[in-house]
C-alpha cells in the first residue's frame, strides 16, 4: 500500500466565493473611504478659510497636501490662505506648484499675479493676468489686477482698458473708479477723471479712501482752472484725512488758494 504524505494546505479551508466577495467588498470600501479623505480634509480647509479663521485653515492645507501632493486646488488654497495671513514668498511657492501640476489652472495665475503686484514686479503681474485672461478666467480680479499694474508702468490707455472691463463685472466698487479716475489723468482725460472720483466718493464707505479721492479730485479740478471746486475737494480730503500722510494734498491745497495748478 502506497504512503501518502498529507501536506498542511491540504488541511486548510479553501475560500468560498461568497467569501472572497466579501473581501473584496470590504477592501473596495476601505479603499473608497480612503480616497474620501483628502476630499473632507479639503472641504474643511476652504470652509475655514472661508470664516477668516486662516491658521486653522493652514492645518488642514498642510495635512491635505501629504495626502494629494498633487491636486493644484489644494495648493492654490493654501496660497491664498497664506497671502491672507500676509506671507507672500509662501503664497507665490503655492500658486507655483499649483501652476506646475497644471499649466491651464487660470485662477492660480490670478493669484500669482496678485502677489507680484504687491511686490511691485508689475511686469511679471501683468504676464500672470494675461495668461488667466487667455485661459478664459471668470475672475474680474485678472482684469483688475493687471490695470493696477499697467497705471503702476505708466500705461495709462491699457490701464483704463482693463479698470473698464472690471466696472462692467463689477459696477459697484468704488476703488475701481478711484484707479480709473487716475487713469483718465494720466491720459489728460480731466472730465472723465472728475467723473469717476466723484462716482468713487459716492460708493466708498470707508473715510481714509474718500480723503484721498477727494484730494485727487481736487488736483484734477486745478488742471481744468476750476480752482473754487478744487479748493472745496481738497478741503474735504484734508478734513477727512486721519493721519495718512497727505501732505501732497495739503500742498495742493495751499497752491489751489494761490490759483496755482498741481502737475
Amino acid at each position: 500500500m502506497e504512503n501518502y504524505q498529507i501536506e498542511d494546505h491540504d488541511l486548510q479551508p479553501k475560500p468560498s466565493r461568497k467569501s472572497v466577495r466579501v473581501i473584496l467588498t470590504i477592501v473596495l470600501l476601505g479603499l473608497f473611504v480612503i480616497s474620501l479623505v483628502p476630499r473632507v480634509l479639503f472641504t474643511w480647509a476652504h470652509t475655514y478659510y472661508e470664516k477668516g479663521e486662516y491658521r486653522t485653515a493652514l492645518i488642514f492645507y498642510n495635512v491635505t497636501t501629504w495626502i494629494d501632493p498633487k491636486n493644484p486646488r489644494v495648493y492654490y488654497g493654501r496660497g491664498r490662505t497664506y497671502a491672507s495671513l500676509n506671507k507672500p514668498d509662501f503664497a507665490l511657492d503655492d500658486y507655483s506648484k499649483a501652476i506646475n501640476i497644471d499649466s491651464t489652472f487660470a485662477v492660480a495665475y490670478v493669484g500669482r499675479c496678485n502677489i507680484h503686484n504687491g511686490q511691485e514686479n508689475f511686469d511679471l503681474a501683468i504676464t500672470d493676468c494675461t495668461k488667466a485672461i487667455e485661459l478664459g478666467t471668470s475672475d474680474v480680479t485678472a482684469y483688475t489686477s493687471r490695470g493696477m499694474a499697467y497705471l503702476k508702468k505708466n500705461q495709462f490707455a491699457l490701464a483704463v482698458s482693463d479698470l473698464t472691463k472690471a466696472i462692467e463685472f463689477t459696477p459697484n466698487r468704488a476703488f475701481l473708479y478711484d484707479l480709473r479716475g487716475r487713469g483718465y489723468m494720466g491720459l489728460k482725460k480731466y472730465e472723465l477723471a472728475i467723473r469717476d472720483f466723484i462716482k468713487a466718493v459716492k460708493l466708498y464707505t470707508s473715510n481714509t479712501r474718500i480723503a484721498e479721492t477727494y484730494c485727487y479730485l481736487g488736483v484734477t479740478y486745478t488742471r481744468i482752472n476750476e480752482f473754487p471746486m478744487a479748493i472745496s475737494s481738497l478741503e474735504r480730503g484734508v478734513k477727512l484725512d486721519n493721519g495718512n500722510n497727505l501732505e501732497w494734498c495739503r500742498t495742493a491745497l495751499t497752491n489751489a488758494e494761490q490759483g496755482i495748478r498741481t502737475p
